[in-house]
């Protein structure tokens, strides 16, 4: 009986301990857990601290923000507000998925000018024009756990005035969103004389430079050209240019820092028309270095005679080395990394270029000419004939002619276009010249060229069904 008693003196006192340990584990709310007890913070700049731990929400406050429900808030209120933009950045703690927000009261109510959720990283920046007084606040959204945060308030740096830094060689800066929008930088051009722009950023975002030609505050009627995230081009100044132009470099996407690179140099030979000499059949080396202004090396060839014409680059080939084939004209031929056209007699441009930031690249290039190869069909009338013709195919070989040619007959199908057939392999008698005879065993539309050593056009063969007999 006394063990009994004591038993349940003990299990009372323990009900006892139970039921009072929550409340004394109970902490108060945050002392800026409502609007009319915000915390200020200076906004030219500062940096406060706080919690959403067993903060509130009152009725007053918003029920959602940015479209996110929140079930806590804390405020502060804003004091010492310049006279230009200020930036809120909030940065959250141990997990916790929150909004900061400014408000502004107006006829006794709450007026959002601004807000944003936090990231994958935790934070979350506005960039406002605030006056003294406004309402800053931090909401935990719903689902969230508590936690603490910094509350950053910063002033963004002004435009840089006219005529900004000088241009000097390579230009190594940053930029910063919010913060740190733009830079501006002047170099002094010579009229007539070609130069090599190039914008490089090593990471993931994207700057954009525009330049200005020589006159002030940079306008719209002022710009002569733009690049933006991994760029180059040339620039010449004109017969009213020449002097001090300048270079405004901002953010054309991203977040957070970004790096770039910014160079201004003077074309090189091998930059621009009339380029460098290229000889057929002779190897040329060249050098790439696509993170400063030298993207792009140009050549030029001459054709003396319509010729079966190949452009390539040597093997190993980098994937981020291509070729572009133009006329004197300017006009754009072909692209790749291999290249073969039949030309007319002419002068023509192989630019060889990589992509602006990729890394220093060696490369070998070569142009081989051929005579065009003449494919002629004797039996042909006006195109057709009929089905069981034997054709004579036959070919004079463009020089150097070699020892074997190769024809190919392609078949077209109304439903899938042109298709592959057949390819022989012929002899090149004495005379240069290749045949074959063929005989169709369908009807049908057919194509045949020599495509070896050297390219004739195609000749087209439309192949009937022979007349019905007639009956007697």
């Amino acid at each position: 009986m006394l063990r009994a008693v004591r038993g349940t003196a003990c299990l009372g006192l323990a009900a006892v301990a139970v039921a009072v340990a929550p409340a004394a584990a109970l902490a108060d709310p945050p002392g800026n857990d409502s609007q009319t007890a915000a915390v200020t913070i200076d906004a030219t700049s500062s940096t406060v601290t706080g919690t959403t731990l067993e903060a509130t929400l009152a009725k007053t406050d918003p029920a959602s923000a940015c479209g996110e429900p929140v079930t806590a808030t804390v405020w502060y209120s804003l004091v010492n507000v310049p006279a230009r933009d200020v930036v809120l950045r909030l940065t959250a703690q141990g997990g916790l998925d929150a909004v900061v927000g400014v408000y502004r009261i107006r006829n006794g109510r709450l007026n959002s000018v601004d807000c944003e959720e936090t990231g994958d990283d935790g934070v979350a920046t506005v960039d406002v024009q605030g006056r003294n007084g406004d309402l800053v606040l931090v909401a935990q959204t719903t689902g969230s756990p508590p936690g603490d945060f910094a509350l950053q308030a910063l002033v963004p740096q002004p435009p840089e005035a006219v005529p900004g830094h000088a241009l000097r060689g390579v230009a190594h800066a940053s930029l910063e969103e919010y913060l740190d929008t733009s830079d501006l930088w002047h170099v002094d051009l010579r009229a007539g004389e070609t130069y090599r722009l190039s914008l490089v950023e090593p990471g993931r975002w994207c700057a954009e430079v525009r330049l200005y030609r020589p006159g002030g505050v940079p306008t719209d009627a002022r710009e002569v050209l733009s690049l933006r995230c991994n760029r180059s081009a040339s620039f010449t100044p004109g017969p009213d240019g020449g002097g001090r132009y300048l270079l405004l470099v901002s953010i054309a996407y991203g977040a957070g820092r970004l790096p770039y690179r910014l160079q201004v140099a003077p074309a090189r030979p091998d930059d621009t028309a009339p380029g460098l000499n290229l000889e057929a059949g002779v190897w040329r080396t060249g050098r790439l270095h696509p993170a400063a202004t030298d993207q792009l090396d140009m050549y030029r060839f001459v054709v003396s005679v319509p010729s079966d014409v190949i452009v390539e680059l040597g093997r190993p080939r980098h994937r981020d080395v291509s070729l572009l084939l133009l006329r004197a004209t300017g006009k754009s031929l072909a692209a790749g990394r291999a290249i073969r056209r039949p030309l007319r007699a002419g002068t023509y441009y192989v630019v060889v270029s990589a992509p602006t930031g990729s890394r220093t690249t060696d490369y070998r290039l070569i142009v081989r000419e051929r005579g065009v190869s003449v494919l002629t069909v004797p039996e042909l009338q006006k195109g057709h004939v009929t089905l069981g013709t034997p054709l004579t195919l036959s070919a004079l070989i463009g020089q150097p002619a070699g020892r074997k040619a190769k024809l190919e007959i392609d078949r077209f199908d109304p439903l899938n276009g042109w298709l592959f057939l057949h390819t022989y392999r012929l002899p090149v008698d004495t005379h240069d010249t290749a045949a074959l005879t063929w005989r169709p065993t369908h009807v049908g539309t057919y194509r045949v060229r020599v495509t070896a050593p050297s390219r004739s056009s195609y000749v087209y063969i439309t192949v009937e069904e022979p007349p019905p007999a007639r009956t007697p």
